[in-house]
């Protein structure tokens, strides 16, 4: 169960981490510490930084995570993309060594694998969470989130308080996913608007 102290806390539909966040540069030789070990990566040719985002929706959680090579002249030459499920809690250092890999795969045979499919639609999959609801303008303002992010919510009452109870399908992170990609390893892609935006492209 998820107690909200104010509707303040639920303003933003999307959060893309930057500097102050989830964005992590590395540069040559890429001395890469991931799960405890320390991997020198000296030999992607033509990488001149590895960079590291993550997508974060509010109520889902973590989404995914992007891992970008990008020349010296900020071009992507490859992305690799981990998506997170809604059973697991999400693991930074996981996430980034699946999405530096796929990166590294889609450079290494200049392709792209791992088409984001969903082949099961939305069913009685589902995980729930539950917020209790103080104020009616809370109520409000949640409920209009939740219409935004396409989540079915219902409102009940339990002991005098009144809770929404919100049903995340299983299949909701690949359906925010596909929504920015078509794969999640990809050889030359074109850049998306939020990492035009991010990283400043031209």
């Amino acid at each position: 169960m998820i107690l909200l102290n104010s509707s303040e806390k639920l303003v933003q539909k999307v959060n893309y981490k930057n500097n102050n966040g989830g964005l992590k540069i590395f540069n040559p030789p890429f001395n890469l510490k991931i799960n405890g070990e320390e991997k020198m990566e000296s030999k992607l040719e033509g990488v001149d930084q590895i960079k590291f985002y993550y997508k974060n929706c509010l109520i889902v959680g973590n989404v995914y995570t992007v891992c970008l090579l990008m020349s010296s002249d900020k071009k992507i030459l490859s992305r690799g993309v981990a998506i997170c499920s809604v059973l697991d809690a999400h693991n930074k250092k996981v996430a980034r060594k699946k999405s530096l890999d796929r990166a590294k795969k889609a450079l290494f045979e200049k392709n792209k694998n791992l088409e984001i499919k969903i082949d099961d639609k939305r069913s009685f999959k589902f995980i729930s969470k539950s917020f209790k609801i103080k104020t009616k303008e809370q109520e409000e303002k949640i409920s209009n989130l939740l219409t935004g992010l396409d989540l079915e919510f219902e409102s009940k009452k339990l002991n005098g308080f009144s809770y929404l109870d919100v049903f995340i399908p299983y299949v909701y992170p690949m359906e925010v996913t596909s929504k920015d990609f078509k794969f999640k390893s990809e050889f030359l892609p074109e850049p998306t608007k939020e990492e035009t935006k991010m990283f400043k492209l031209q």
